[in-house]
């Protein structure tokens, strides 16, 4: 195929594309067809091309160990990667970048004695925590005693003036041979 190109100075120039074409017989593992025309509408999982292995990937060999090096396609983007800077004939914009201060080194002792302050604060939360309900817990307990004792009272109260009630019944209006002897 020839294409027509024109230069910023006003020339044409015809250039020739080579237009890769493959053509990849997929078996219908899913979709759909069309009854009229017979076209097959596949599913998106089997819509894509099977991975190529020839010119993308190097394969290298060191000793008894192979390296496959992959390129991650989804990683590729079109905004300028953090290790491009300006030199000569090449100038790359630096609006975007952000300017990294460095605070304060914290050495592997410092940083353990910070985590065992932190353990040590953590732990007496937690102990606190464990203590307060432990104590509302016997709170909880002695309130309930205090009410059964509190009801059971009032129940003996209620049961000795009842039994009064029926020892005086009996005795000022005796019914039976046990009441006329408590009388007599």
């Amino acid at each position: 195929m020839h294409v027509n190109v024109v230069k910023e100075d006003g020339t044409s120039e015809t250039v020739q594309v080579h237009i890769k074409q493959e053509l990849l017989s997929k078996p219908f593992v899913g979709g759909w067809k069309h009854k009229e025309s017979g076209k097959e509408y596949h599913n998106c999982f089997v819509q894509t091309l099977p991975k190529r292995y020839s010119s993308e990937i190097s394969l290298k060999t060191a000793g008894r160990h192979k390296q496959l090096r992959q390129k991650n396609v989804r990683s590729q983007t079109t905004s300028d990667t953090s290790t491009q800077m300006t030199k000569t004939g090449c100038w790359v914009s630096d609006r975007q970048d952000k300017v990294i201060i460095p605070g304060q080194y914290v050495t592997a002792d410092e940083k353990f004695s910070y985590m065992l302050k932190q353990v040590i604060v953590l732990q007496s939360y937690f102990r606190r925590w464990k203590a307060q309900k432990y104590v509302n817990s016997i709170r909880q307990d002695h309130i309930r005693r205090i009410e059964w004792e509190k009801k059971e009272e009032e129940r003996k109260r209620k049961e000795k003036e009842r039994r009064l009630k029926v020892e005086y019944q009996r005795r000022m209006q005796p019914l039976t041979k046990e009441d006329f002897d408590l009388v007599y």
